[in-house]
């Protein structure tokens, strides 16, 4: 449903603006690295700084789920030694390409980042769906308080009812108007 954005829209621009501090959003070419894992950014870039030189960056990948919303989520690639920047993190679904605004003004800490999302459809389940994501994903960042980044957390019984909510939502909104819309 989220994948790269086909363009820079005026509702990435809106989300930009909503997370600011970004530097204008470009295009990233996606190649992980062999040892990489699925939402381990931070350590992949790490781990490639320190191989091949260069720097890390922080800032934003930017999705959308065409019709439905637009979603900020904090990550790092990595600046290659002659300026140039590259994902090498995996990306689940396989994406090959990026969006990524840079923020120099938010650094890693060791501690989860909420992303950021946008309603763009007109569909008010849209409004509700995200207000249970954001309310899963600040249940889940209160319980990975005390568990290593990177490592798995135990769901609890409010934290499973919303993602079961989630899902549901999410199906019906794939048959909504404004998804049906946006697919042409």
């Amino acid at each position: 449903m989220t994948t790269t954005p086909k363009s820079i829209s005026p509702e990435i621009r809106r989300l930009c603006e909503k997370i600011g501090g970004l530097d204008e959003p470009v295009y990233l070419q996606v190649s992980p690295r062999s040892d990489s894992g699925i939402k381990d950014c931070f350590i992949d870039v790490q781990n490639q700084v320190s191989e091949h030189g260069g720097s890390i960056q922080h800032g934003w990948v930017l999705w959308e789920w065409a019709g439905i919303y637009v979603e900020g989520e904090f990550h790092a690639v990595w600046r290659k030694p002659d300026g140039q920047m590259l994902d090498v993190q995996e990306k689940p679904d396989g994406e090959q390409r990026i969006l990524f605004a840079p923020d120099s003004r938010r650094v890693f800490e060791g501690v989860r980042v909420d992303n950021i999302r946008m309603a763009v459809g007109r569909d008010p389940r849209i409004k509700e769906w995200i207000a249970i994501v954001e309310k899963f994903d600040k249940i889940v960042s209160r319980d990975a308080q005390n568990v290593p980044f990177g490592s798995l957390v135990t769901l609890s019984t409010e934290a499973e009812n919303l993602q079961l909510r989630s899902t549901a939502m999410e199906k019906a909104l794939a048959r909504s108007r404004d998804a049906r819309r946006a697919a042409g």
